[in-house]
């Protein structure tokens, strides 16, 4: 039975990984359509594909990274994959406490980096794009689905989203 488990879990990170791809693929073979921005930043042209977060870093940052705890300010627009690219949220100059589980965790990490290195944490000043799996981002359920409609939400069951953002430093 464990083993069955392992192989659905393995099946299910596989079709995940598969429609990560899938997402990348589309974003780099799609023409630049004029979509609703908050963020004025070039589109990304290479992803790198780290496990459920695959990230496009459009500008090096050359500050301090943040750590775990820290309150910092970003600017982004945030997009859902599986309704067309639609922007479902953004801000700017917008202060959050970074780790504490305030974003969805694939946000977190593509400000903090992986555990395993795979995402390098992101520099003062430094600005990327992030492909998120569902798994790291609204899952299953999806979010803004009113009265609990799959077919009516801002970001469908098991959409990847997509998060363009900068990282402008500490909060205090």
């Amino acid at each position: 039975s464990s083993s069955s488990s392992s192989s659905c879990s393995s099946s299910r990170r596989q079709a995940l990984l598969g429609l990560l791809s899938a997402a990348i693929a589309s974003k780099s073979a799609a023409p630049a359509a004029a979509k609703p921005a908050l963020l004025d930043l070039p589109a990304c042209k290479d992803f790198k594909q780290a496990g459920p977060v695959a990230y496009c870093e459009l500008k090096q940052g050359s500050g301090d990274s943040p750590l775990p705890g820290d309150l910092i300010v970003v600017d982004y627009t945030a997009r859902a994959v599986a309704n067309d690219n639609a922007v479902y949220d953004g801000s700017r100059n917008f202060k959050f406490t970074v780790g504490n589980g305030e974003m969805i965790p694939g946000f977190e990490i593509g400000i903090l980096g992986s555990e395993d290195g795979s995402v390098p944490a992101i520099k003062e000043g430094g600005s990327r794009t992030l492909l998120i799996l569902p798994e790291l981002a609204y899952g299953a359920l999806g979010d803004g689905c009113l009265f609990g409609r799959a077919d009516n939400c801002r970001i469908p069951p098991n959409s990847p989203v997509e998060i363009t953002f900068m990282y402008r430093g500490l909060g205090y």
